[in-house]
């Protein structure tokens, strides 16, 4: 298993999340302007690879590490 950041992550890629594999099906990245600086946040929208039904979404920090599996 490898380690990307956040940032560096693709759709069609497969993460290890809560002891699941995912499939990465899009990502949306975000930025919110206000205070001091503005502050960035990439979702990613992911599929069980088991469970083709289930279907979550998590926010990470683009320097976030993330397990991708392959």
């Amino acid at each position: 298993m490898a380690r990307k950041d956040a940032q560096d992550i693709e759709v069609g890629d497969t993460i290890n999340y809560n002891d699941n594999e995912w499939k990465v099906t899009q990502i949306i990245e975000s930025t919110v302007k206000g205070g001091e600086e503005p502050r960035t946040t990439i979702s990613l929208l992911l599929e069980n690879t088991s469970d083709s039904d289930d279907n979550i979404s998590i926010s990470k920090l683009p320097d976030d590490d993330v397990d991708v599996v392959g």
